[in-house]
């Protein structure tokens, strides 16, 4: 059921964004369908290994020390081998507006995290992370939903705020990875030494 839900995700990057990809950028498009659906295809490198990323994903108590704008998350449970959880983020800073979904996550170790809402202030949001370490330079993460408001919001204010939002949280995740990957090390190194 979650993959017939995300089937027309995980289409391959470009390669002129994938050259700015490269570079450090994180690379977000956006395109947009009936009723303000909005399809979010967004991209960042990491040289953290594919299992400090992953285990960054999925400490999902721990993601609103990490995400900007992530208010809550918390587990709620497992259903059917799928991990319930309830999330909060704020959508507008000047109104001091938030949404709230519970969504069903699927766990595909060790490169794929499928999503989809069960509930919530979200009429859609069904999406993936894909790690991809065949790229030669460093590993390719990658972040794609699609999202769909319950209540009427003009769908250029949805985009501009993704569009503005999304990088800064990949990077935040990256940095996190990264961190945690350069902790590992150090205490690897330490242990070694002793």
């Amino acid at each position: 059921m979650l993959n017939d839900r995300v089937k027309d995700l995980g289409a391959p990057l470009p390669d002129g964004l994938l050259r700015r990809v490269r570079q450090g950028e994180a690379v977000v498009r956006l395109h947009s369908g009936p009723g303000c659906c909005v399809h979010i295809h967004a991209y960042v490198m990491t040289s953290a290994p594919p299992e400090s990323m992953w285990q960054v994903l999925t400490d999902y108590e721990n993601l609103p020390k990490i995400v900007p704008g992530m208010l809550e998350s918390r587990l709620l449970g497992q259903q059917d081998g799928e991990v319930l959880l309830r999330q909060a983020a704020r959508v507008a800073d000047a109104v001091d507006l938030s949404a709230e979904v519970t969504l069903a996550v699927r766990e595909e170790p060790p490169d794929r995290i499928l999503f989809r809402c069960v509930s919530g202030d979200l009429k859609r949001m069904d999406g993936m992370w894909r790690l991809n370490n065949s790229t030669g330079n460093g590993m390719l993460v990658a972040y794609e939903v699609v999202v769909q408001p319950t209540v009427w919001v003009p769908c250029w204010i949805v985009k501009r705020r993704l569009h503005e939002e999304v990088p800064k949280q990949l990077h935040a995740l990256v940095s996190e990875a990264e961190r945690r990957a350069s902790l590992s090390s150090s205490e690897r190194d330490s242990a070694h030494q002793s």
